[in-house]
């Protein structure tokens, strides 16, 4: 099985996991949200109910997106062959 095959196999068993949990959600449930790709598709499978069923629902993030951290200049790294020329 090539590489394409194994991305398109984990996302359809990431839909189809997203898909399940937002069946067991009830009106009236607080649902914690997570930040990963899983956690983007149920919350998009959720709010479809949300919209359609007209499902009530309080969602609490659970932990915070990952940030990006800075991308970091070669000039000011102290290991830079051309920082150290700079100084």
């Amino acid at each position: 099985m090539n590489e394409p095959n194994l991305v398109a196999d984990q996302n359809q068993w990431k839909q189809a996991a997203a898909e399940a949990a937002s069946k067991i959600v009830e009106s009236g449930m607080v649902v914690g949200l997570g930040s990963g790709s899983t956690a983007k598709l149920f919350v998009d499978a959720l709010g479809r109910r949300v919209a359609q069923e007209g499902l009530k629902i309080v969602g609490l993030p659970l932990q915070k997106p990952p940030r990006r951290k800075p991308a970091r200049s070669i000039f000011r790294s102290p290991h830079s062959p051309i920082a150290s020329r700079l100084t």
